[in-house]
């Protein structure tokens, strides 16, 4: 008999949930449905009721009351916090069958009494979606910290010569770089002709590239590291997202937040980590201690300050201290986003008060929930002492009831001096309009990949062809009803293009009017090499997957603008700007930057302008690519779904993203012969427990992959939405499922019929 049990699961104890013994509870699994294959981060999900009984009445803190009060600890509220969801797990037969999040939905009232409650079960994917909500790349605290002085020798410096980056105790080599990808300037080149602008052949009068429009770029592996750094609960495997898979590792993300040159106008600092003291005061009270975790908040050297609020209040006293009466403008960023400032202070300031009766500084204000950081303007060099207090305000508990208002005080000092030279850093100029979990999303799409979130709660990363590589034969021949099933047609799409969102940029807008297809996308099935593709595809409609990255097609320069090989530099470009000429942000751009030099090529000197009577030459730079190398060998590797014409070495690459993680499971799963089974199976809670989704089922002669598996926990039913994966299994498949059946006592063999051995099979 199969019994499910439901546990919300704390720290060291578990709180069983009971059941209703007569409603039946269904799970949906599923990795990536054929009729959504662009969806992830999606494994299973499901909502039903439970009584209102007194274990449940207790475990959801009687949510039909409002008016119970709370207790004094934010983690033991008396009233249950249905904005959250809270980690849970489905057993089967008291044994581990799935790790999820549990969201209460409502409860369901009969004569003015609880009668149920009403839950849903995700699987414990959704916390990507539900921790990272709508954030932005740019409140990632990490990325803070990667910075950069704004001058002429620092940026030369780094179109050459990459930086480290360090996140956490992780330090990841040659990952800040400037690439050869200009905002406004059209680059060419001509060693003849001498009054052309932006020439950058290095004829000495200040003509070349002005180092002022170029921008950084940022190894997209230490922003994967930036978001498992600040969000403690998400931790991904190394199986896809490693320093050797390098057509991931290689992919750079270009930081392009605003049109033109980047903004220097308004000089500004963070206060970091090390211009703190450690802190002092109630230290201990949960919210305020140095260590929390975001539960309660968190503190890095008081630089940056995490609220989680649970019906507490928090407010923030500054006074700051300057060693002049020069101009100064504070600013407290809520999410790397302004939410608070004062300008045009002079001398000893308090511009922000926690008591809220003194005549100085702006009424306190209750901070909502976010990740704050201090910063300061000025345009001249001056030393800042600073006193920071954090106030909290919440209730206690005498004897079970809400007492009096208790108060808790941390307090820090802070000491820098502010710099003459410009500081940025790369939360300032990293596309600030792309939410974390699309730019995770972006990835997963670019690469086929899936999420499954294993026992110990860690996410598992791999492409989709070597999740189902990593799968096991299950043969449930002998629990399925074979007496009723019903087979379907595979084919819901006429078409699938896959292609980026962004195609904006001048030489993708060209590419897509000469060729009359959008850059680098590629469309599923390509009717140009299979007209007999016409005669089944048109049922359905056409599908899209869209990756929301911008798509830049670069530019080989030619000598004196002739279009001739003869004439080809060593030089590649990137020029974002649309058709018109106009700087344009677009979305985030990916690409790979490369040295040529790395490949045996010869760079040409180029001149890159520092003043307007000034420049330097340099023969040592990073040219933008969207394939892992320039030159063609065994490895043509790129991010373009279709093989086009490589910018560089005029061939094709045909190492894309379709041809390297889709064309497999897009030809198997769409081929004329491919089917859709739906077969209904008792399965043993043993042997369904350790069914994966990347298992191949085995029924009869035939194996299949998984679509989707629905099981109802009351009939012990489940249905199996299965797709052929060929028509049969190897001989030795066969021969090793029919020896492990005829071992058991109810499989029968007519030997008159069928011999069943190791070696053969005779029917």
């Amino acid at each position: 008999m199969m019994q499910l049990q439901l546990y919300l699961t704390k720290t060291s104890s578990y709180d069983q949930i009971e059941l209703f013994d007569f409603e039946g509870i269904e799970l949906v699994q599923s990795i990536q449905d054929v009729r959504d294959i662009a969806k992830v981060f999606a494994e299973f999900t499901r909502t039903f009721t439970v009584p209102a009984s007194r274990i449940n009445n207790g475990i959801f803190k009687h949510f039909d009351n409002p008016d119970i009060g709370r207790e004094s600890n934010p983690g033991d509220n008396l009233n249950f916090d249905a904005t959250r969801r809270l980690d849970a797990e489905l057993h089967l037969n008291f044994l581990l069958f799935k790790k999820g999040r549990l969201q209460l939905d409502a409860v369901n009232m009969r004569n003015n009494k609880p009668y149920s409650y009403t839950v849903t079960f995700f699987g414990d994917t959704v916390k990507l979606s539900e921790t990272l909500g709508d954030q932005t790349l740019n409140t990632l605290a990490a990325l803070s910290d990667i910075e950069f002085d704004y001058t002429s020798a620092s940026i030369i410096n780094l179109m050459g010569n990459a930086s480290d980056v360090t996140i956490g105790s992780d330090t990841f080599t040659d990952s800040f770089l400037f690439p050869l990808i200009t905002s406004t300037q059209k680059l060419v080149y001509d060693s003849i002709d001498n009054t052309k602008e932006n020439n950058l052949y290095p004829h000495g009068n200040y003509k070349g590239v002005d180092y002022r429009d170029l921008k950084p770029a940022l190894r997209i592996h230490t922003i994967i590291k930036a978001i498992e750094d600040q969000y403690t609960n998400i931790q991904f495997d190394s199986s896809f997202f490693n320093t050797t898979n390098l057509p991931y590792y290689n992919l750079f993300m270009w930081l392009n937040k605003e049109k033109g040159k980047i903004d220097i106008e308004s000089p500004q600092r963070r206060l970091k980590a090390s211009d703190f003291t450690a802190a002092r005061g109630d230290t201990d009270e949960p919210g305020l201690a140095q260590s929390s975790t975001p539960a309660g908040g968190r503190f890095n050297g008081a630089q940056d300050i995490f609220f989680k609020h649970s019906k507490v209040e928090y407010f923030l006293d500054v006074k700051i201290f300057p060693s002049n009466s020069d101009s100064y403008n504070f600013i407290l960023k809520k999410d790397n986003k302004e939410f608070f400032r004062v300008d045009n202070l002079s001398g000893n300031k308090h511009p922000m008060n926690m008591k809220g009766n003194s005549s100085e500084g702006s009424p306190r204000i209750d901070l909502p929930e976010g990740l704050y950081s201090f910063h300061l303007e000025t345009t001249s060099a001056t030393d800042f002492d600073l006193e920071i207090g954090v106030k909290k305000n919440r209730p206690s508990l005498v004897l079970g009831w809400v007492g009096e208002l208790r108060t808790f005080v941390i307090s820090y000092t802070a000491s820098f001096s502010f710099p003459i030279a410009v500081e940025k850093d790369a939360s300032e100029l990293i596309p600030n309009k792309i939410k974390i979990i699309d730019f995770l999303t972006g990835l997963f799409k670019m690469f086929n990949l899936t999420a499954v979130v294993n026992n110990d709660r860690v996410i598992e990363v791999k492409t989709l062809d070597n999740f189902y590589a990593s799968g096991q034969n299950v043969n449930l021949t002998e629990y399925t009803d074979v007496t009723e099933s019903t087979i379907e047609s595979i084919i819901p799409f006429s078409s699938i293009e896959f292609k980026y969102d962004g195609l904006d940029t001048i030489f993708a807008s060209q590419h897509e009017e000469i060729a009359g297809k959008p850059w680098g996308t590629a469309i599923w099935p390509d009717r140009t090499s299979d007209s007999a593709s016409n005669d089944f595809l048109e049922v359905g409609e056409s599908y899209e997957v869209v990756v929301p990255f911008e798509h830049h097609k670069f530019n080989r320069l030619y000598n004196e603008d002739i279009e001739d090989v003869a004439n080809l530099t060593n030089i590649q470009w990137g020029y974002s700007v649309n058709s018109d000429e106009n700087s344009i942000v677009g979305k985030p751009l990916l690409f790979y930057p490369i040295l040529p030099s790395t490949e045996g090529i010869t760079q040409e000197q180029i001149e890159v302008v520092i003043a307007p009577t000034a420049s330097q030459n340099i023969s040592s730079y990073y040219v933008p690519s969207n394939s892992l190398k320039l030159l063609p060998d065994d490895d043509l590797k790129n991010i373009n779904f279709f093989a086009e014409t490589n910018e560089y070495s005029g061939t094709p690459f045909t190492g894309t993203l379709y041809e390297e993680y889709y064309d497999d499971y897009i030809t198997q799963t769409f081929d004329p012969a491919s089917r859709i089974y739906k077969y209904k199976a008792k399965i043993p809670d043993d042997i369904l427990r350790e069914l994966k989704l990347n298992d191949s089922v085995v029924i009869f002669d035939y194996t299949f992959r998984v679509n989707k598996i629905v099981t109802n926990f009351l009939t012990g039913i489940t249905q199996l939405e299965l797709i052929n994966k060929s028509n049969l299994l190897s001989t030795s498949d066969n021969e090793n499922d029919y020896t492990d059946n005829v071992s058991k006592t109810y499989n029968t063999v007519d030997t008159t019929k069928v011999r069943v051995d190791l070696t053969t099979r005779t029917v």
